[in-house]
C-alpha cells in the first residue's frame, strides 16, 4: 500500500497572533501543532510548539479556533471503517492548544453533524447534543456561553455559520491591510468535492485586485491551505512546509521569508 502523502491545514485565531496547524504525517496519525507569530520588532516570533499525537481523523473543516486562540473545538474520528459495520467512533472535543485533551467531551458516533464554531462575544456554537450527566460547565466554560440551538443566531451570524457547513463555491479573502491607494488584492478560494476529512478540500489562488494572477504565486495552487495572517502576511501551508511571504501589493510574489518545517518540530 502506498503511503498516504503528508498534509497540513491551518486555523487562525481571528484576534491573536495565533495559529493551530493539523499535520496529518500519515493516513491515520496526526500531530496538532501551535504557531505563535507575534510581532518582534520588525519580524514575528513564528515559533512552533509541539502538542498532541492523534492516531485517527481530525476534521479541519468542522473545527475552529477561538478569537484569542485559547481554546479550539474539533472533530474527531478513531478507528477505521470496516465493511458491514456503522461509522467508528466520533466525537467532539473542547480543548486548550495544542494538546487535544477534552475539557468538554461530546459523543457522537457517526460522522454526521460534529463540531463547533466560536461567534463574537464569548459564544461558542457546537453542533452537538449535552452528553448524559453534563455539568453546568457545559453551559458556560471559561466565559464561553455555549449554544446548542442555531435558529436562535441573528441572520449574519446564521448566513455565516451556513457558508461554514456548506462553503460556497467560490470564496474571496480581502487582503486584510488597506492597500495604499490600490484596489484590494485577495485570495480566492474555490470548493472541490468534498471527501470525508478531506484537506485538498479547496484551492487557492492569490488575485490583484482587478482579478488577474499575481505573479510568482502559481505554486499556492497546490496547497493544502493558504490565507493571510493578522500582520498581512500570507501563510501557505503544504505538506510538511508552511511558508510564510510578506506581501506587497502592485509586485509579484517573491519567495517565503519564511519556510517552517512541521516535520523538525515532531
Amino acid at each position: 500500500m502506498t503511503p498516504a502523502t503528508a498534509k497540513s491545514a491551518v486555523l487562525l485565531a481571528s484576534a491573536a497572533p495565533v495559529a493551530v496547524i493539523f499535520y496529518r504525517r500519515s493516513r491515520l496519525t496526526t500531530y496538532c501543532l501551535l504557531l505563535d507569530y507575534e510581532r518582534r520588532g520588525k519580524g514575528c516570533r513564528d515559533q512552533l510548539s509541539k502538542g498532541s499525537r492523534f492516531r485517527g481523523r481530525l476534521f479541519p473543516e468542522r473545527s475552529h479556533l477561538s478569537p484569542d486562540g485559547e481554546l479550539l473545538v474539533y472533530f474527531a474520528m478513531q478507528g477505521q471503517k470496516t465493511d458491514g459495520r456503522s461509522d467508528p467512533s466520533t466525537w467532539t472535543a473542547v480543548a486548550s492548544p495544542p494538546s487535544l485533551t477534552a475539557h468538554l467531551f461530546y459523543p457522537n458516533g457517526s460522522t454526521w453533524g460534529g463540531g463547533g464554531l466560536f461567534l463574537s462575544d464569548h459564544r461558542l456554537m457546537v453542533f452537538e447534543a449535552l452528553p448524559p450527566g453534563a455539568g453546568p460547565e457545559y453551559q458556560n466554560f471559561r466565559k464561553h456561553r455555549i449554544l446548542h440551538d442555531a435558529n436562535s443566531l441573528p441572520e449574519d451570524e446564521a448566513a455565516a455559520l451556513k457558508a461554514r457547513l456548506k462553503p460556497p463555491q467560490v470564496t474571496t479573502y480581502p487582503w486584510p491591510l488597506k492597500a495604499r491607494g490600490k484596489r484590494q488584492p485577495a485570495i480566492v478560494r474555490t470548493a472541490r468535492p468534498q471527501s470525508l476529512g478531506s484537506y485538498d478540500h479547496f484551492d487557492y489562488v492569490l488575485q490583484d485586485g482587478d482579478g488577474y494572477d499575481i505573479k510568482g504565486a502559481e505554486h499556492i495552487v497546490l496547497a493544502n491551505w493558504a490565507g493571510w495572517d493578522m500582520y498581512g502576511r500570507l501563510m501557505v501551508a503544504a505538506g510538511r512546509h508552511l511558508k510564510i511571504y510578506e506581501f506587497e501589493p502592485g509586485r509579484r510574489l517573491g519567495k517565503p521569508t519564511k519556510t517552517l518545517d512541521l516535520e523538525a518540530v515532531i
